[in-house]
C-alpha cells in the first residue's frame, strides 16, 4: 500500500495508554503528503525493512532497518518520506510502563538505537506479539481492557534494551556534519568544503559519515538539497532558477536533472502535481 498520512494521527489512539500499528509501505511518500505532528506521549518506530527520514526537535533523522527511533512527549517531529518502511509504530504513556526508570527515558531529544541483525529480529518478534495481543486488548469503542499484563511486559523490554550507543569521535564527526548540511542559514556546499570546516579531510569525513549513518556524505548533501528543494517549490512562489540557487546549484538545468533524477519529476512538474495551490 501506499501510505497518505502519518501513523500518530488518530485521536482514539492518543487517548490510550498505549498503541502499536503495523507499518508496510511501498515506493517512496514525500513530505507534502504527511504534516507535522507533536504526541503527549512517547511516539516509536521499528523499522524491519526500509527507511523513514524525518526532522523531529530541528533535527534531521534517518531511521534504517534494525533501529528503533523514540521520539520524547511534547516533541514536534515532521517526516519528509517513508522508503519502502516495513515495522512498527505507535506511542505509549510512561506511566503503562511497569518500570519508567530507564535512562533512554530521561533524554529530551529524540533517541535512536541499533540492533544488531540477531536482536532486531528478536525486537521485531516481540513487537509483533504486542501487536496481536493489542489487537486481542481492545474491548467496544476502541479502548483497551484490563488484561494488557503482555503489552506492559513487552514494552518493558523493548525499552530495557535501548542502551545508548557509544561510538566516540568518529559518531560525533557524522552528527556536526549532519547538523551543517541541514543548517538552513547555510549555503549547501561539497564534502570538500564541509570537511574544511571541520578540519578533517574530505576521504575521512566520507568514511566516518558511512559508517555511523549508511549513507555517504554526497548522499546526506543530496538528501538536505532534495528536502530544501520540495520546500521552496511546494511554499514559495520561487522560480525554478531561484530555487537551483537557493539550494547550491548554479545552473538551472543541472538542478533539472539532479531533481528529476531522483524524483522521477521536473521541478515545475512536482510543483504542479504537489503545490496545495494546485
Amino acid at each position: 500500500m501506499s501510505l497518505q498520512k502519518p501513523y500518530w494521527e488518530t485521536g482514539a489512539d492518543l487517548s490510550m495508554p498505549l498503541y502499536i500499528r503495523r507499518m508496510d509501505t511501498e515506493g517512496r511518500v514525500h513530505a507534502p503528503l504527511i504534516p507535522p505532528v507533536s504526541l503527549p506521549m512517547y511516539g516509536f518506530m521499528f523499522l524491519t525493512g526500509g527507511q523513514v527520514f524525518l526532522e523531529a526537535g530541528g533535527r534531521p533523522v534517518l531511521v534504517h532497518s534494525g533501529e528503533f527511533l523514540l521520539i520524547p512527549p511534547g516533541i514536534p517531529f515532521s517526516v519528509k518520506y517513508y522508503q519502502d518502511s516495513k515495522g512498527f509504530t505507535g506511542g505509549f504513556r510512561e506511566d503503562f510502563l511497569k518500570d519508567a526508570s530507564f535512562p533512554v527515558l530521561r533524554e529530551t531529544e529524540p533517541a535512536v538505537r541499533t540492533f544488531v541483525r540477531g536482536d532486531a529480529l528478536f525486537i521485531g518478534e516481540i513487537l509483533g506479539r504486542m501487536l496481536e495481543a493489542f489487537d486481542e486488548s481492545l474491548g467496544e469503542g476502541g479502548s483497551l481492557t484490563e488484561d494488557v499484563s503482555y503489552l506492559k511486559s513487552g514494552l518493558d523490554f523493548v525499552i530495557a534494551h535501548l542502551r545508548k550507543d557509544e561510538h566516540g569521535q568518529g559518531s560525533s564527526l557524522t552528527e556536526r556534519f549532519i547538523d551543517m548540511v541541514f543548517d538552513r542559514s547555510r549555503r549547501l556546499a561539497g564534502v570538500s568544503s564541509y570537511a574544511a570546516d571541520l578540519g578533517v579531510g574530505a576521504d575521512l569525513l566520507n568514511h566516518h559519515v558511512r559508517r555511523y549513518s549508511n549513507h555517504s556524505a554526497s548522499e546526506w548533501i543530496a538528501i538536505s538539497r532534495l528536502a530544501l528543494s520540495r520546500s521552496l517549490l511546494l511554499n514559495t512562489e520561487m522560480s525554478v532558477s531561484e530555487v537551483s540557487d537557493a539550494v547550491g546549484l548554479d545552473d538551472p538545468s543541472y538542478f533539472t536533472r539532479f531533481f528529476r533524477g531522483h524524483e522521477g519529476l521536473t521541478p515545475s512538474a512536482f510543483r504542479k502535481k504537489y503545490s496545495k495551490k494546485s
